[in-house]
């Protein structure tokens, strides 16, 4: 067994741009940095109507894999298109009346009117004019095959939660009635003929702010890692970050297991993947008939991300001795797998492992930690953390022994 770091020449290390995505929680920049967009692959694709439900995910970037990623829901947009800057002409009762409950309930402040905002044309757009004199916007997203929502609310609430200016503030979403509530900013668009030096140097400046971030800066393991270190964290946490340091350990981890210039899994090994492959999602009848649901996150994958992903599911953790054996086993029988392919998958299950590290380490952020204080009547800090640094320790341990997702050899 080699040591995390040291090079194995009797497992191939999986391509760079492999293909691994999963189920996200708001608020956080997606997983996935795209080596195409979305868009531009799906065109190329020419998808037929049944194809168009699937979501397309494309070549993963294992550097961004600490980046949480939402999905979007997938039904058709309604309503009007955009219209002129005017006094509401059209906005639906019961999205009006949830919105304004919203910001009352979550901002403190009371909508006194709504006008509508030209631009914007998959979307639309409103004013909203408080009683106490604040300006907001509201975005209500098209619903398509595209994550709009999603995409754009996380980003900006991560670089909100960083201090970055010349953006606007996300305030709150909705994501069943596909509508965000932003800061109201003051301008308008100008055409580039009318752009001055002034205006370009600023537009540099915001270049080089955005350009400051990194991956590591806005991903879980990045607001882990700000709070360990800060004097809000608990003592034991701050001592176990010190021991712990899990960008180093990931880092020699991720060099051991990913190959830059190996090329991507080609479109014709795709395979449909389920997207929340876990126990949780699987119907057993007395009889032991299985039935899986929740296929809200499908799409084509690398098909070894949906068997290790049930492996290495947080939900898979209590299965008994033996049981990851035999299931892969089964499957490998089940698909004549090569054993060049056998490794292949191991070495996924172990790059998954280092996902659910982060995961794990997402729990412990200020944000997290003050919401189980606000949401639990004595919560029991010590207990919780404790219990936490558990789980990241026996992930390590399980992605650098490669001991999770053994095939029978």
């Amino acid at each position: 067994m080699s040591s995390v770091g040291e090079e194995r020449s009797d497992r191939p290390k999986i391509p760079v741009s492999s293909r691994l995505g999963r189920k996200r929680q708001h608020y956080s920049l997606p997983l996935i940095r795209f080596r195409h967009s979305e868009r531009s692959a799906a065109v190329a694709h020419n998808p037929s109507r049944d194809d168009r439900v699937l979501l397309r995910r494309q070549s993963l970037n294992f550097h961004s894999i600490f980046l949480r990623h939402s999905r979007g829901a997938q039904r058709s947009a309604e309503g009007p298109g955009n219209v002129g800057h005017q006094v509401v002409v059209w906005a639906a009762p019961e999205l009006k009346a949830d919105v304004e409950r919203r910001v009352r309930t979550d901002l403190g402040l009371e909508v006194e009117s709504w006008t509508r905002v030209s631009g914007g044309a998959q979307n639309r757009l409103f004013q909203l004019s408080t009683r106490e004199g604040s300006q907001l916007l509201l975005k209500q997203y098209a619903i398509d095959r595209w994550p709009r929502l999603t995409t754009e609310f996380s980003t900006l609430h991560a670089l909100n939660s960083h201090g970055l200016k010349r953006v606007p503030r996300a305030l709150l979403r909705d994501d069943e009635r596909s509508y965000a509530v932003y800061s109201f900013e003051p301008g308008s668009p100008r055409p580039a003929s009318e752009h001055s030096t002034n205006d370009v140097e600023e537009i540099a400046r915001f270049c080089a702010d955005l350009h400051r971030f990194s991956p590591l800066d806005l991903s879980r393991l990045g607001a882990f890692e700000a709070f360990a270190t800060s004097s809000a964290a608990p003592d034991d946490l701050r001592i176990a970050h010190q021991s712990l340091d899990l960008p180093a350990r990931l880092g020699r981890l991720l060099a051991d297991l990913v190959d830059a210039a190996e090329p991507p899994l080609p479109e014709s090994a795709w395979r449909l993947s389920h997207g929340d492959f876990g126990p949780q999602n699987f119907l057993f009848t007395e009889s032991g008939d299985l039935t899986v649901v929740d296929f809200e996150a499908a799409g084509w994958d690398d098909p070894a991300h949906m068997v290790m992903g049930f492996v290495a599911h947080a939900a898979s953790e209590d299965l008994r001795l033996g049981l990851r054996e035999s299931f892969l086993s089964a499957h490998a029988e089940l698909m004549h797998l090569s054993d060049a392919e056998k490794n292949r998958y191991e070495r996924v299950g172990r790059l998954l492992d280092v996902e659910w590290v982060a995961v794990y380490a997402s729990a412990l952020t200020a944000e997290n930690m003050a919401n189980k204080q606000s949401a639990v009547a004595g919560f029991d800090v010590q207990g919780y953390v404790g219990h936490v640094l558990g789980l990241i320790e026996r992930r390590l341990a399980r992605a650098t022994a490669g001991s999770g997702s053994p095939f029978p050899h």
